[in-house]
């Protein structure tokens, strides 16, 4: 499209779903969230606010503009929730248990969740971004009041809005939100040389007990790590930042 003199059409980037469920059956989904507010932001940076707008038209959740791709990257808390409750609830995932996720969020689990929650606003930190908690996005995801970690797990179980875990290794809260979650966190460390020991041993531990690296990510090979900020503002290959905007922004 560039080539042929095109307009530049924005993408837009959210930090999570506007909302979450699971699938019962075919033709059946049980929505167990709405969020009331989540970020969005676009490649070019310029293009967020109106990306959000077309968002809340589109989904009626309340979106914010964030500065870059990068920030509503960070802020998705799934990779740190999912891979603390899988390694945590291991053996009942392999034994194949109907466990209820939010009610597993014991004291214990809470604390490296939130072990994991403090590396990861460090590596947010160090690429110039601030990031809200994992207890803000569990407020912001299912309206309970912020407060210590395990009790908001305890409150959403007890709100009704309760869904079950997963019940396989080879569940997407291992197979994705650790290669593109964790190891993505681990790449950002390393160019950035922050130390995520925590991280890193989440990962070690569930690479080990299920078999199978999940250290590997190709979409991170051949990234220009410090060419990374000013591509997140413009883009890649698209010229200056101006260029985007001739003829129209949608």
């Amino acid at each position: 499209m560039a080539g042929r003199g095109a307009a530049r059409a924005p993408i837009g980037a959210m930090a999570t779903t506007p909302l979450g469920g699971r699938r019962l059956a075919p033709g059946l989904v049980r929505v167990a969230m709405v969020r009331s507010a989540l970020e969005i932001a676009a490649i070019p940076a310029a293009a967020a606010p109106a990306m959000a707008a077309l968002a809340h038209s589109l989904f009626g959740n309340r979106y914010l503009a964030s500065p870059d791709a990068l920030q509503v990257a960070l802020i998705n808390a799934n990779p740190i929730i999912h891979a603390a409750l899988a390694l945590t609830n291991l053996t009942r995932i392999e034994q194949r248990e109907a466990w209820p996720q939010y009610a597993m969020m014991t004291l214990g689990a809470c604390r490296l969740m939130e072990s994991l929650d403090a590396e990861r606003a460090a590596l947010a930190a160090a690429w110039g971004h601030t990031i809200p908690s994992i207890a803000t996005a569990l407020h912001h995801a299912n309206q309970v009041p912020e407060g210590p970690l395990h009790e908001m797990g305890m409150a959403i179980a007890a709100g009704g809005c309760a869904v079950l875990g997963p019940v396989d290794l080879a569940s997407r809260y291992i197979t994705e939100d650790v290669p593109y979650g964790l190891t993505f966190y681990l790449a950002l460390a390393a160019a950035r040389g922050v130390a995520m020991p925590v991280t890193r041993s989440v990962v070690t531990a569930l690479e080990a007990c299920c078999g199978q690296p999940f250290t590997h990510n190709p979409l991170l090979e051949g990234v220009d790590w410090a060419g990374l900020p000013e591509a997140l503002v413009h883009g890649l290959g698209r010229g200056t930042a101006a260029w985007w905007y001739r003829g129209t922004a949608a």
